[in-house]
């Protein structure tokens, strides 16, 4: 018997549509879920940023200066972008981001990095790009203890705490790259431990004036 004009057979590949997408559910359920419980834990160091940026690299940092991003979290999330497509998540680079001093030298054309060659290399990226931009900051990479999420303890991590100097106010931004590169996640802003006695230095009360519009770079 022929089926009624307008009805569509079900396709076989219906059931497969379905267990992708509760597949896909699942992966982003989990992800938001280590997200969410992720967790940073001082003590914390600070240091400058030991990456050095080649020639071309530069060059193309300040290019992305424009146009002129209306607020510190769009230049952040353009430095994050321009860091993203130039690291791998991996070993590290030879000289590694450990308690050496040692420069570390990144090329144009992308490396692999650990989470600590990854920080010091976001700190060189987005540095440039508000020198570019004129923007009165200071940058730090902090080297915390541990870092853990559902449970799992994943030891030392490295993250960048960007000052923002205003006319009459600092502003702080915690600013993860490689969650970012990994979940699309920066802001770690709650996520850290600063303990009674020994706080990130410079460190301002939680979402105090972020997002808001970029002012001039206060007078040096």
């Amino acid at each position: 018997m022929s089926e009624p004009s307008g009805t569509k057979k079900k396709g076989p590949s219906s059931p497969l549509v379905v267990v992708a997408l509760a597949v896909v559910g699942l992966v982003v359920g989990l992800g938001i879920a280590l997200v969410q419980s992720f967790w940073i834990a001082g003590p914390h160091e600070l240091s400058p940023s030991r990456a050095q940026l080649e020639k071309a690299l530069v060059e193309k940092v300040v290019a992305a200066a424009n146009p002129r991003p209306k607020k510190m979290s769009e230049a952040i999330e353009r430095a994050l972008v321009i860091t993203d497509e130039l690291l791998r998540p991996g070993a590290g680079t030879p000289a590694g981001a450990g308690a050496t001093q040692e420069r570390i030298q990144v090329p144009a054309a992308g490396m692999e990095a650990n989470a600590g060659d990854y920080a010091h290399t976001y700190a060189a990226v987005l540095g440039t790009l508000l020198q570019a931009l004129n923007i009165n900051h200071r940058i730090h990479v902090v080297r915390s203890e541990s870092a853990s999420a559902l449970g799992r303890d994943f030891g030392n991590h490295h993250w960048v705490y960007v000052q923002e100097f205003r006319t009459s106010v600092l502003l702080g931004h915690y600013v993860d790259p490689m969650l970012h590169d990994r979940f699309g996640r920066w802001n770690v802003l709650g996520h850290v431990e600063e303990p009674v006695g020994a706080p990130i230095p410079g460190a301002v009360p939680p979402t105090a004036g972020q997002g808001l519009p970029m002012a001039a770079p206060a007078a040096p």
